[in-house]
Order: structure tokens, then sequence, then C-alpha cells
């Protein structure tokens, strides 16, 4: 019967230490292109196959983390599932995804499960209110990062959207194609991320000697059927708005859909921009106009600050709190302020 290789054995061959092993195949800290090169010609040659189990067992890690997502039916999260999952793939750690529906009774029972199976660090987007996140997981005690929703309490790294800039810039580009009635669609309970966005919108208009109309910012479930509502009630109190800015991509599609019933012409009738660039939004008649975030890239960023926390090298300690860009696409549902009569009402 062949003999089973050993990490003594790749070392051995690769001519490097057993310790140089480890950290090409755990990433763990960086070894030269050369060294690399000849440890994973070793293992190939070798047939090497690391005992995770065994290594978890002698350094008392469970080769395990934890993601936890607020809403994984949204496109944002699963874009930042994946750039998670790339990161630790790698190195051979799993990822325990878990998601809460925005149910914080739901989040702290599953911060529970994940103390008790002793999984080794957190990223996670906390629900509507994070107070008693925070405080659960400074007494689990592990290694966490903060994700998308911002928090107020510098314990943990953070990974987040530039939300304020991104619809600061959405609100500039509406204001100077000629809009000043310029409705917004927010979800019912108020994140701290629409509250980022909302505050976008206001600074935005300010600029333009503009005040913040209450009676234009119109709320709904944040589901499709959310943003049709809140569409509704817009166009119904307010039939001269001329641009709507939704603050989320489920709600946009429920936005476009009211359109689209009403016979209301975009962007002839009213322009239309979106946070978030989902699939569908260049798959419309016409392509929307989106708030661009960088959902992999804030995955990955939070694998790595996660990661630098397990295994903690050379890098700096410090807490990191890491702003991600937005940006925003401009395409064919915004245009100038159309004067006159709305098209379907032209043809009734």
């Amino acid at each position: 019967m062949t003999r089973k290789s050993t990490i003594t054995h790749v070392a051995r061959d690769a001519g490097v230490s057993i310790a140089t092993v480890s950290h090409v195949l755990n990433h763990t800290h960086y070894v030269s292109e050369k060294l690399t090169s000849r440890v994973k010609k070793a293992v190939q040659e070798l047939n090497y196959r690391p005992n995770y189990i065994g290594r978890s067992l002698r350094n008392g890690r469970s080769g395990t983390v934890a993601l936890i997502v607020p809403d994984i039916v949204d496109p944002f999260f699963p874009e930042i599932a994946r750039g998670v999952e790339d990161f630790f793939g790698k190195r051979r750690y799993n990822v325990f995804l878990c998601n809460t529906d925005e149910d914080t009774s739901k989040e702290q029972l599953y911060l529970e499960t994940i103390e008790s199976r002793q999984v080794d660090g957190v990223i996670i987007a906390p629900a509507a209110n994070p107070q008693g996140t925070i405080s659960t997981l400074k007494s689990m005690n592990k290694p966490a990062v903060i994700i998308d929703r911002r928090v107020e309490d510098m314990s943990f790294d953070q990974v987040l959207s530039d939300n304020y800039g991104g619809v600061y810039e959405a609100t500039r580009h509406l204001l100077d194609l000629g809009h000043r009635k310029i409705g917004v669609v927010i979800p019912i309970f108020s994140v701290i991320t629409i509250l980022d966005r909302l505050e976008g919108y206001r600074v935005a208009l300010k600029k333009y000697g503009i005040e913040m109309g209450e009676h234009l910012i119109s709320q709904g479930p944040l589901r499709v059927e959310g943003g049709y509502q809140a569409a509704k009630v817009l166009f119904e109190d307010n039939p001269d708005v001329s641009a709507i800015l939704s603050t989320h991509e489920a709600m946009t599609l429920g936005v476009m859909l009211y359109l689209k019933e009403k016979e209301i012409a975009c962007p002839m009738d009213i322009s239309v921009v979106s946070f978030d660039d989902p699939p569908w939004a260049r798959a419309f008649t016409p392509t929307l106009t989106v708030v661009v975030q960088q959902a992999y890239r804030m995955g990955n960023e939070a694998a790595h600050l996660l990661w630098s926390k397990l295994f903690p090298g050379t890098e700096r300690k410090q807490i990191r709190k890491i702003k991600l860009d937005t940006y925003l696409q401009v395409r064919e549902s915004t245009g100038i302020r159309f004067e006159g009569v709305r098209s379907h009402e032209r043809r009734n």
C-alpha cells in the first residue's frame, strides 16, 4: 500500500521548512513566488492532501466562519457572499451562511448557534436595530467584521459603501437635468444605509437652494409590491413630480411596474434613478440609470479583514473602517425635464 504523503515529505521535497509549506497552503504569511512554486510542485508530485480536520483539532479552530445577512433574496448580498466565499475557499475554510430577514430575534439565535458551534469568526450586516447585536458580538469574544450597515461603535472592523455620496451624485444628476420635484422611494423601516442615502439627497437639494419636502418621500415594504405602492402614493399626492430616486433595487422594480401599468413614459414623463445595479437594469426599455455598489469587493475586503484577525501576522492591529466608492452609471431612464402635459394624459 502506498504510504500517504505528509507535510514533512512536501517540505523535504521542496527544500523548505514545514512552516513555509503551511504558509503557502493556508495563505497565512507572504512566501516568495519562487518558494511558492516549489511547494506547489511538490504538493502535486506527492499528491499531498492536507488533513484539515486534524489541523483544526490541533490549533483549536473549526475551519468555519459565518456570514450573516438580512436578506439573501436581495441580489446585493449574494454578491457579497461570493466575495467572502472566494476568499475563504482558497484557504480551505467553510462559510456558514445565515439569513435573518431583518429579524433581530432570528439574528440573535444565529449568533448563539455560531458560538455553540465554535465558529472562528463572523462577518455580519446587522438587522435594523444593531445595538443588541453589537453587545452580543462583544460578549462572544470572537473576531467580527461589520459590513454594509454602519455602526457608531468602533470595536469592530467595518466595510461600507459610500451611500451618502452615491445618492448625492444621483440627486445632482437629476437637478442638473432641470428636475426640481424629485420624489424618493424608501423602505418603511429605516436602516442606517437608507438614512445615509436620504442625507445625500437632502444635502444635494440644499446645495441647489431646495428644501427637502417630506411629502416627496414615499415609503413601502422592502419588496417589489412596496415599490409599486410607494410610487402610486407619490404620484397621487404629487402629480407634478418629474423624477424618482429609488433607494433600493427591489422597490425600483415595483416603481417601473407602476409606470408601465399607468403608461407613464420614462424618461419623457418621469426620470428614474435606482440605487444598485441588478442584471435586469439593462434589460429594461429604457435601461436604468443606477448608483453602483462594489458588493463583491465588500465581501472580499471583509473576508481579508477577518482573516487578519484570525491569523494576526505582521499586519497592523488597529480597528479599520473601509468605505468603498459608489458611482453613478447614467443610462436611458434619466433625461431633461419636459415642460408640458404627460404623454399618457395627452392620450386620454
